[in-house]
């Protein structure tokens, strides 16, 4: 996985483990949706979260802002969530 201006998705995804959604429904996966954009601290990106080897049933995609070393802020935003 890409790292873009102090950006890395997959440490970003570590944040959505435990106490995230994947919590609820341990058989799912976050998963990266194409490359990561950039600029300056910030960084945008698409993400599914789904059951390993089939359609994600929520998608969205998160703006990170990076500062020291670490994610300072993440806006997340969702595009795609199921009924109910």
């Amino acid at each position: 996985m890409r790292q873009l201006g102090g950006c890395d998705p997959a440490r970003h995804s570590r944040k959505v483990g435990p106490s995230g959604p994947s919590s609820r429904s341990p058989d799912f996966s976050f998963r990266l949706m194409g490359p990561v954009d950039g600029h300056h601290n910030q960084c945008r990106f698409r993400w599914e979260l789904g059951p390993r080897g089939s359609d994600a049933p929520v998608v969205g995609f998160d703006v990170a802002v990076v500062g020291d070393g670490t994610i300072q802020t993440v806006l997340g935003f969702l595009d795609r969530v199921p009924a109910g």
